[in-house]
């Protein structure tokens, strides 16, 4: 891994959802998820794949790969974006 000390080390994922009725559909139904963070300066936790051991969240200061599986679909970028979705289906 290369050194990113004294660097920007601001990371996100962003998951965008859309639903449409058809392909000419004019008002497509769109929920986006974002999930801040910042790039861990080691690997950290077992759980997830690709870059979760390397996601630290600010907030709780641990990586995606040290989450519950519970614990990451509430914060992810994907299950933001699924709840926003559903709810806008719902109206």
């Amino acid at each position: 891994m290369l050194p990113l000390h004294g660097q920007d080390r601001k990371a996100w994922f962003v998951c965008i959802l859309v639903k449409i009725a058809s392909a000419n559909d004019p008002t497509p139904i769109i929920a986006e998820g974002y999930w801040h963070g910042h790039i861990a300066t080691v690997p950290s936790g077992a759980s997830g794949f690709g870059y979760d051991p390397l996601f630290q969240i600010d907030a709780s200061g641990k990586t995606a790969a040290e989450l519950s599986p519970a614990e990451k679909q509430a914060l992810s970028h994907r299950g933001q974006a699924v709840r926003t979705l559903r709810h806008k289906l719902e109206r």
